[in-house]
Protein backbone atom coordinates (compact mmCIF):
# COMPACT_ATOMS: atom_id res chain seq x y z
CA UNK A 1 0.00 0.00 0.00
CA UNK A 2 1.30 3.45 -0.93
CA UNK A 3 1.88 6.00 1.80
CA UNK A 4 1.17 9.72 1.61
CA UNK A 5 2.37 12.61 3.80
CA UNK A 6 0.46 15.90 3.72
CA UNK A 7 1.99 19.25 4.66
CA UNK A 8 0.56 22.71 5.14
CA UNK A 9 2.66 25.40 3.46
CA UNK A 10 2.58 28.59 5.53
CA UNK A 11 3.70 28.00 9.10
CA UNK A 12 4.71 24.37 8.48
CA UNK A 13 7.03 24.12 5.46
CA UNK A 14 7.75 27.82 5.10
CA UNK A 15 7.89 30.84 7.38
CA UNK A 16 6.11 33.32 5.08
CA UNK A 17 4.86 35.91 7.59
CA UNK A 18 7.29 38.69 6.64
CA UNK A 19 6.50 38.59 2.91
CA UNK A 20 2.76 38.37 3.57
CA UNK A 21 3.03 41.34 5.94
CA UNK A 22 5.12 43.51 3.61
CA UNK A 23 2.85 42.81 0.64
CA UNK A 24 -0.32 43.49 2.62
CA UNK A 25 1.17 46.70 3.99
CA UNK A 26 2.06 47.73 0.43
CA UNK A 27 -1.56 47.24 -0.65
CA UNK A 28 -2.97 49.01 2.41
CA UNK A 29 -0.64 51.97 1.97
CA UNK A 30 -1.48 52.20 -1.74
CA UNK A 31 -5.16 52.52 -0.83
CA UNK A 32 -4.58 55.02 1.96
CA UNK A 33 -5.13 52.67 4.90
CA UNK A 34 -2.87 52.38 7.98
CA UNK A 35 -0.31 49.57 7.99
CA UNK A 36 0.73 47.13 10.74
CA UNK A 37 3.93 45.86 12.33
CA UNK A 38 5.05 42.51 10.92
CA UNK A 39 4.50 40.80 14.29
CA UNK A 40 0.80 41.77 14.23
CA UNK A 41 0.28 39.60 11.18
CA UNK A 42 0.75 36.46 13.29
CA UNK A 43 -2.77 37.17 14.56
CA UNK A 44 -4.23 37.84 11.10
CA UNK A 45 -3.19 34.88 8.96
CA UNK A 46 -5.29 31.74 8.43
CA UNK A 47 -8.34 30.87 6.28
CA UNK A 48 -6.93 32.40 3.08
CA UNK A 49 -5.72 35.81 1.98
CA UNK A 50 -9.17 37.39 1.75
CA UNK A 51 -9.59 36.83 5.50
CA UNK A 52 -6.09 38.27 6.01
CA UNK A 53 -7.13 41.44 4.18
CA UNK A 54 -10.38 41.67 6.13
CA UNK A 55 -8.49 41.48 9.42
CA UNK A 56 -5.89 44.02 8.25
CA UNK A 57 -8.48 46.61 7.21
CA UNK A 58 -9.57 49.16 9.83
CA UNK A 59 -12.91 48.85 11.60
CA UNK A 60 -15.68 50.21 9.44
CA UNK A 61 -13.78 49.36 6.24
CA UNK A 62 -14.03 45.56 6.32
CA UNK A 63 -16.36 45.28 3.32
CA UNK A 64 -16.18 42.73 0.52
CA UNK A 65 -15.51 45.57 -1.92
CA UNK A 66 -12.51 46.80 0.08
CA UNK A 67 -11.15 43.27 0.51
CA UNK A 68 -11.17 42.87 -3.27
CA UNK A 69 -9.48 46.28 -3.69
CA UNK A 70 -6.69 45.18 -1.34
CA UNK A 71 -6.39 41.86 -3.15
CA UNK A 72 -6.03 43.64 -6.50
CA UNK A 73 -3.02 45.57 -5.20
CA UNK A 74 -1.60 42.67 -3.16
CA UNK A 75 -1.43 39.85 -5.73
CA UNK A 76 0.85 41.50 -8.36
CA UNK A 77 3.20 42.76 -5.66
CA UNK A 78 3.28 39.47 -3.76
CA UNK A 79 3.87 37.50 -6.96
CA UNK A 80 7.17 39.39 -7.31
CA UNK A 81 8.14 39.59 -3.63
CA UNK A 82 6.82 36.32 -2.10
CA UNK A 83 10.33 34.89 -1.75
CA UNK A 84 12.12 37.98 -0.42
CA UNK A 85 12.12 36.94 3.23
CA UNK A 86 10.27 33.60 3.29
CA UNK A 87 12.40 30.62 4.28
CA UNK A 88 11.91 26.91 4.97
CA UNK A 89 11.87 26.04 8.65
CA UNK A 90 15.07 24.35 9.89
CA UNK A 91 15.23 20.67 8.94
CA UNK A 92 12.26 20.75 6.56
CA UNK A 93 14.24 20.26 3.34
CA UNK A 94 16.09 17.30 4.85
CA UNK A 95 12.84 15.79 6.13
CA UNK A 96 11.16 16.01 2.71
CA UNK A 97 14.18 14.45 1.00
CA UNK A 98 14.19 11.60 3.52
CA UNK A 99 10.47 10.90 3.04
CA UNK A 100 10.80 11.00 -0.74
CA UNK A 101 13.76 8.58 -0.62
CA UNK A 102 11.63 6.24 1.49
CA UNK A 103 9.03 6.10 -1.28
CA UNK A 104 6.41 8.18 0.53
CA UNK A 105 4.26 10.41 -1.67
CA UNK A 106 4.16 14.07 -0.65
CA UNK A 107 1.39 16.65 -0.98
CA UNK A 108 0.80 20.28 0.00
CA UNK A 109 -2.50 21.64 1.34
CA UNK A 110 -2.71 25.42 1.76
CA UNK A 111 -5.16 28.31 2.03
CA UNK A 112 -2.83 30.35 -0.20
CA UNK A 113 -3.96 30.92 -3.77
CA UNK A 114 -2.83 28.25 -6.23
CA UNK A 115 -0.28 30.20 -8.30
CA UNK A 116 1.67 31.35 -5.25
CA UNK A 117 1.56 27.89 -3.66
CA UNK A 118 3.04 26.20 -6.72
CA UNK A 119 5.65 28.94 -7.22
CA UNK A 120 6.92 28.83 -3.64
CA UNK A 121 7.10 25.05 -3.54
CA UNK A 122 9.01 24.95 -6.83
CA UNK A 123 11.37 27.70 -5.65
CA UNK A 124 12.26 26.31 -2.24
CA UNK A 125 11.94 22.56 -2.87
CA UNK A 126 13.00 22.02 -6.51
CA UNK A 127 14.17 18.44 -5.88
CA UNK A 128 10.93 17.30 -4.26
CA UNK A 129 8.21 15.70 -6.41
CA UNK A 130 4.89 16.65 -4.81
CA UNK A 131 1.98 14.54 -5.97
CA UNK A 132 -0.74 17.17 -5.35
CA UNK A 133 -1.37 20.76 -4.36
CA UNK A 134 -4.51 22.05 -2.71
CA UNK A 135 -4.88 25.80 -2.50
CA UNK A 136 -7.66 28.21 -1.64
CA UNK A 137 -10.19 28.54 -4.44
CA UNK A 138 -9.22 25.31 -6.23
CA UNK A 139 -12.29 23.28 -5.23
CA UNK A 140 -10.45 20.81 -3.06
CA UNK A 141 -7.80 19.63 -5.51
CA UNK A 142 -6.02 17.76 -2.74
CA UNK A 143 -9.17 16.00 -1.51
CA UNK A 144 -10.04 15.08 -5.08
CA UNK A 145 -6.56 13.64 -5.53
CA UNK A 146 -6.99 11.40 -2.49
CA UNK A 147 -10.46 10.37 -3.63
CA UNK A 148 -9.15 9.62 -7.12
CA UNK A 149 -6.52 7.37 -5.58
CA UNK A 150 -9.33 5.52 -3.80
CA UNK A 151 -11.29 5.15 -7.03
CA UNK A 152 -8.15 4.03 -8.91
CA UNK A 153 -7.44 1.38 -6.23
CA UNK A 154 -4.08 2.99 -5.40
CA UNK A 155 -5.23 3.20 -1.78
CA UNK A 156 -8.09 1.43 -0.02
CA UNK A 157 -8.89 3.74 2.85
CA UNK A 158 -8.61 7.47 3.64
CA UNK A 159 -8.68 8.61 7.27
CA UNK A 160 -10.10 12.05 8.05
CA UNK A 161 -11.35 14.06 10.97
CA UNK A 162 -15.07 13.49 10.40
CA UNK A 163 -15.97 17.12 11.16
CA UNK A 164 -13.83 18.23 8.20
CA UNK A 165 -15.70 16.06 5.71
CA UNK A 166 -18.05 17.77 3.21
CA UNK A 167 -21.72 16.88 3.37
CA UNK A 168 -21.55 15.32 -0.13
CA UNK A 169 -18.94 12.74 -1.19
CA UNK A 170 -17.76 11.94 -4.69
CA UNK A 171 -19.78 9.28 -6.52
CA UNK A 172 -18.42 5.81 -5.86
CA UNK A 173 -17.18 6.66 -2.36
CA UNK A 174 -18.77 6.38 1.06
CA UNK A 175 -18.01 6.68 4.76
CA UNK A 176 -17.57 3.57 6.84
CA UNK A 177 -19.31 3.05 10.17
CA UNK A 178 -17.99 5.03 13.13
CA UNK A 179 -15.59 3.59 15.66
CA UNK A 180 -15.53 4.87 19.24
CA UNK A 181 -16.29 8.59 19.26
CA UNK A 182 -14.18 10.74 21.55
CA UNK A 183 -15.66 13.43 23.79
CA UNK A 184 -17.46 15.78 21.38
CA UNK A 185 -17.36 18.86 23.61
CA UNK A 186 -15.26 22.01 23.23
CA UNK A 187 -12.88 22.97 26.02
CA UNK A 188 -11.22 26.06 27.40
CA UNK A 189 -7.48 26.06 28.11
CA UNK A 190 -6.54 29.07 30.26
CA UNK A 191 -3.16 30.38 31.36
CA UNK A 192 -4.16 31.95 34.66
CA UNK A 193 -7.89 31.91 35.42
CA UNK A 194 -9.67 28.81 36.76
CA UNK A 195 -12.83 29.16 34.65
CA UNK A 196 -14.57 31.24 32.01
CA UNK A 197 -16.40 33.24 34.69
CA UNK A 198 -13.12 34.11 36.44
CA UNK A 199 -11.48 35.58 33.35
CA UNK A 200 -10.66 39.27 33.68
CA UNK A 201 -12.79 41.74 31.68
CA UNK A 202 -11.79 41.94 28.01
CA UNK A 203 -9.56 38.88 28.28
CA UNK A 204 -8.07 37.70 24.97
CA UNK A 205 -9.19 34.22 23.88
CA UNK A 206 -8.06 32.61 20.62
CA UNK A 207 -9.93 30.19 18.37
CA UNK A 208 -9.91 29.31 14.69
CA UNK A 209 -13.66 28.65 14.59
CA UNK A 210 -16.50 31.10 14.04
CA UNK A 211 -18.88 28.61 15.65
CA UNK A 212 -16.83 28.73 18.85
CA UNK A 213 -16.27 32.48 18.64
CA UNK A 214 -19.92 33.45 18.32
CA UNK A 215 -21.11 31.06 21.02
CA UNK A 216 -18.34 32.21 23.37
CA UNK A 217 -19.33 35.84 22.90
CA UNK A 218 -22.89 34.93 23.90
CA UNK A 219 -21.47 33.69 27.19
CA UNK A 220 -18.99 36.54 27.69
CA UNK A 221 -19.67 39.50 25.34
CA UNK A 222 -16.73 41.46 26.80
CA UNK A 223 -14.09 39.01 25.61
CA UNK A 224 -11.70 39.86 22.79
CA UNK A 225 -11.60 36.93 20.37
CA UNK A 226 -8.54 36.60 18.17
CA UNK A 227 -7.85 34.11 15.39
CA UNK A 228 -5.39 31.27 15.79
CA UNK A 229 -4.34 28.38 13.57
CA UNK A 230 -2.03 25.38 13.71
CA UNK A 231 -2.11 22.02 15.46
CA UNK A 232 -2.76 21.70 19.18
CA UNK A 233 0.91 21.93 20.20
CA UNK A 234 1.31 25.05 18.04
CA UNK A 235 -1.78 26.68 19.57
CA UNK A 236 -0.64 25.94 23.11
CA UNK A 237 2.77 27.43 22.32
CA UNK A 238 1.22 30.52 20.73
CA UNK A 239 -0.96 30.99 23.80
CA UNK A 240 2.17 31.27 25.94
CA UNK A 241 4.38 33.14 23.45
CA UNK A 242 1.70 35.72 22.67
CA UNK A 243 0.50 35.92 26.28
CA UNK A 244 -3.08 35.06 25.37
CA UNK A 245 -5.47 34.46 28.24
CA UNK A 246 -6.64 31.20 26.70
CA UNK A 247 -7.72 29.15 23.71
CA UNK A 248 -10.80 27.11 22.80
CA UNK A 249 -10.16 23.71 21.19
CA UNK A 250 -11.83 20.31 20.84
CA UNK A 251 -11.76 18.02 23.84
CA UNK A 252 -11.12 15.09 21.50
CA UNK A 253 -7.82 16.54 20.30
CA UNK A 254 -6.59 17.18 23.84
CA UNK A 255 -7.59 13.69 24.95
CA UNK A 256 -5.95 11.92 22.00
CA UNK A 257 -2.70 13.80 22.55
CA UNK A 258 -2.59 12.97 26.24
CA UNK A 259 -3.12 16.62 27.21
CA UNK A 260 -6.29 16.17 29.24
CA UNK A 261 -4.54 17.58 32.32
CA UNK A 262 -4.17 20.96 30.58
CA UNK A 263 -7.92 21.44 30.10
CA UNK A 264 -9.33 24.17 32.37
CA UNK A 265 -13.03 23.85 31.61
CA UNK A 266 -15.37 21.72 29.51
CA UNK A 267 -18.27 23.53 27.86
CA UNK A 268 -21.67 21.93 28.31
CA UNK A 269 -23.45 21.25 25.03
CA UNK A 270 -26.10 23.76 26.07
CA UNK A 271 -23.37 26.45 26.33
CA UNK A 272 -21.45 25.57 23.18
CA UNK A 273 -22.92 23.15 20.67
CA UNK A 274 -20.07 21.17 19.07
CA UNK A 275 -19.20 21.02 15.38
CA UNK A 276 -21.12 18.43 13.41
CA UNK A 277 -19.54 14.97 14.11
CA UNK A 278 -16.82 16.46 16.35
CA UNK A 279 -14.80 13.75 18.07
CA UNK A 280 -15.36 11.13 15.35
CA UNK A 281 -12.88 9.72 12.83
CA UNK A 282 -14.09 9.55 9.23
CA UNK A 283 -13.09 6.47 7.24
CA UNK A 284 -13.63 7.00 3.50
CA UNK A 285 -13.61 4.02 1.16
CA UNK A 286 -15.02 2.76 -2.13
CA UNK A 287 -18.76 2.13 -2.06
CA UNK A 288 -18.35 -1.33 -3.60
CA UNK A 289 -15.64 -2.52 -1.19
CA UNK A 290 -17.93 -4.77 0.82
CA UNK A 291 -15.10 -6.65 2.50
CA UNK A 292 -13.58 -3.47 3.97
CA UNK A 293 -17.02 -2.15 4.92
CA UNK A 294 -17.65 -5.34 6.84
CA UNK A 295 -14.27 -5.16 8.56
CA UNK A 296 -14.93 -1.56 9.68
CA UNK A 297 -18.46 -2.47 10.76
CA UNK A 298 -17.13 -5.14 13.12
CA UNK A 299 -14.98 -2.52 14.84
CA UNK A 300 -17.68 0.16 14.97
CA UNK A 301 -20.28 1.27 17.48
CA UNK A 302 -23.80 1.22 15.96
CA UNK A 303 -25.14 3.96 18.25
CA UNK A 304 -22.30 6.38 17.42
CA UNK A 305 -22.77 5.63 13.72
CA UNK A 306 -26.48 6.44 13.88
CA UNK A 307 -25.89 9.70 15.75
CA UNK A 308 -23.22 10.76 13.26
CA UNK A 309 -25.59 10.12 10.34
CA UNK A 310 -28.22 12.38 11.89
CA UNK A 311 -25.71 15.20 12.45
CA UNK A 312 -24.40 14.95 8.89
CA UNK A 313 -27.97 14.94 7.60
CA UNK A 314 -28.54 18.26 9.40
CA UNK A 315 -25.35 19.68 7.86
CA UNK A 316 -26.53 18.64 4.40
CA UNK A 317 -30.05 19.99 4.95
CA UNK A 318 -28.59 23.36 5.97
CA UNK A 319 -26.34 23.40 2.86
CA UNK A 320 -23.37 23.76 5.18
CA UNK A 321 -19.74 23.07 4.36
CA UNK A 322 -17.10 21.89 6.80
CA UNK A 323 -16.13 25.52 7.60
CA UNK A 324 -19.65 26.91 7.99
CA UNK A 325 -20.57 28.23 11.47
CA UNK A 326 -22.95 25.31 12.04
CA UNK A 327 -23.02 22.77 14.85
CA UNK A 328 -25.11 19.82 15.97
CA UNK A 329 -25.05 17.05 18.56
CA UNK A 330 -27.38 14.07 18.44
CA UNK A 331 -28.17 11.74 21.34
CA UNK A 332 -30.18 8.58 20.76
CA UNK A 333 -31.90 7.34 23.89
CA UNK A 334 -33.94 4.23 24.63
CA UNK A 335 -37.22 5.58 23.26
CA UNK A 336 -36.37 9.03 21.91
CA UNK A 337 -33.87 11.01 19.89
CA UNK A 338 -32.54 14.45 20.74
CA UNK A 339 -30.83 16.86 18.35
CA UNK A 340 -29.28 20.07 19.63
CA UNK A 341 -28.32 22.42 16.78
CA UNK A 342 -26.95 25.89 16.03
CA UNK A 343 -26.61 28.11 12.99
CA UNK A 344 -24.70 31.34 12.59
CA UNK A 345 -23.93 33.53 9.59
CA UNK A 346 -20.39 34.47 8.57
CA UNK A 347 -20.59 37.94 10.13
CA UNK A 348 -21.87 36.75 13.50
CA UNK A 349 -24.96 38.94 13.37
CA UNK A 350 -27.11 35.80 13.50
CA UNK A 351 -26.64 33.00 15.99
CA UNK A 352 -29.59 30.76 16.70
CA UNK A 353 -29.72 27.62 18.85
CA UNK A 354 -32.48 25.11 19.49
CA UNK A 355 -33.12 21.51 20.51
CA UNK A 356 -35.62 18.93 19.33
CA UNK A 357 -36.56 15.75 21.14
CA UNK A 358 -38.74 13.33 19.22
CA UNK A 359 -39.87 9.69 19.41
CA UNK A 360 -37.24 7.27 18.12
CA UNK A 361 -39.41 6.66 15.05
CA UNK A 362 -38.36 10.16 13.86
CA UNK A 363 -34.66 9.22 13.65
CA UNK A 364 -34.58 9.62 9.86
CA UNK A 365 -36.64 12.82 9.88
CA UNK A 366 -35.33 14.87 12.78
CA UNK A 367 -32.45 16.44 10.83
CA UNK A 368 -34.81 17.81 8.17
CA UNK A 369 -37.17 18.98 10.92
CA UNK A 370 -34.32 20.85 12.63
CA UNK A 371 -33.16 22.45 9.38
CA UNK A 372 -36.69 23.52 8.47
CA UNK A 373 -37.16 25.05 11.93
CA UNK A 374 -33.82 26.86 11.78
CA UNK A 375 -34.34 28.25 8.27
CA UNK A 376 -37.81 29.50 9.16
CA UNK A 377 -36.69 30.94 12.49
CA UNK A 378 -33.70 32.75 10.97
CA UNK A 379 -35.87 34.04 8.13
CA UNK A 380 -38.46 35.41 10.55
CA UNK A 381 -35.73 36.89 12.71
Amino acid sequence: MKKLAIFDLDGTLLNTIADLAHSTNYALNKLGYPTHDVEKYNFMVGNGINKLFERALPEGEKTEENVLRVRKEFVPYYDVHNADDSRPYPGISELLSHLQSAGIQLAVASNKYQAATEKLVAHYFPEIRFTAFSANGTSGIFVKKIEQQLLDHQIDLAVHSMKDMPSELQEGLCLGDVMIREDSRDVLVLQHAASLSELKPHAIIATGSKRRKYQLLKLRPDLEITHIRGNIDTRLKKMKDMDLDGIVVAAAAMHRLGLKHQITQYFDEEEMIPAVTQGAIGLELRSDDEALKDMIHKLSLPLDTREIKVERAYLKAMDGGCHSPIGARCHIKENSIQLRFVYGNEEGTILEKSVLEEPLEKEHEIAEMAAAYMKQHVKEG
